[in-house]
């Protein structure tokens, strides 16, 4: 008998041992559940200007988070009723509130003295379709050079707090955001800056947070925690 020859024969008996093992023995090896993980919905519209997303979660019990802040969202900037254009980073008079950082103070380009109201906008979107239950909340908070009101789509507007047209001192910080209802689409966070004169400008620390159910129910009889287990029958 050749090498070749002994080679297949020794390959074949493998193989025939592997046939062999009985099927009880596969049966005994624990069968392990993978977490239930979101997964793509055709209805999702497309987000046509690829504003930044807060997307759905990846499995339950995760949670996502959008960062709006002056100085990490792109905001725009125009005299009320004029052209927008992006807004620039500005160097923080020493008389306004570092109290909001890693959040920067940003203003319009060319930085204007001018008496008047600027009117400042960014734009976020919130995915469709997502498979895991979720809430929806925004917190932050605002300052800026003198007065201003911070309005969330249609919702109530919230105005500077404290010293009335010294809204950039650490004592006007302004806080805003809740758990309202949040709808699927784009949003938009709008701020009106008046200057009363000299230089102007606007903070904000914002974030728009999703977290995902810890335990989805697929039917009355079958709920499902964030390992894959039932709850009503642990292994």
């Amino acid at each position: 008998m050749n090498t070749r020859t002994r080679s297949v024969l020794t390959l074949l008996a493998a193989l025939l041992a592997v046939i062999a093992i009985p099927s009880t023995t596969l049966a005994q090896r624990p069968m392990r559940h993978r977490p239930i993980r979101q997964i793509g919905h055709p209805s999702d519209p497309v987000n046509p200007t690829k504003v930044p997303t807060l997307a759905c979660c990846h499995c339950i019990g995760d949670s996502n988070s959008l960062d709006l802040s002056t100085g990490a969202a792109v905001w725009t900037v125009a005299p009320v009723g004029g052209t927008s254009s992006t807004a620039v980073l500005v160097t923080p008079n020493v008389s306004w509130t570092n109290n909001l950082a890693p959040a920067k103070w940003i203003g319009p380009p060319g930085a204007p003295q001018s008496v008047g109201s600027w009117a400042y906008e960014t734009t976020f979107y919130v995915q469709q379709g997502c498979v895991i239950p979720s809430t929806i909340s925004l917190s932050g908070k605002f300052a800026a050079d003198n007065t201003a009101t911070l309005q969330v789509d249609n919702q109530a507007p919230v105005s500077l707090q404290g010293t009335p047209n010294y809204g950039f001192l650490p004592g006007s910080v302004t806080s805003f955001g809740g758990g309202s209802v949040w709808t699927a689409g784009p949003h938009t966070i709008r701020v009106t800056v008046g200057n009363a004169g000299g230089p102007t400008g606007l903070v904000v620390s914002a974030t728009l947070t999703r977290k995902c159910t810890s335990s989805v129910v697929l039917d009355s009889r079958n709920p499902i925690d964030q390992e894959g287990n039932d709850p009503k029958n642990p292994r």
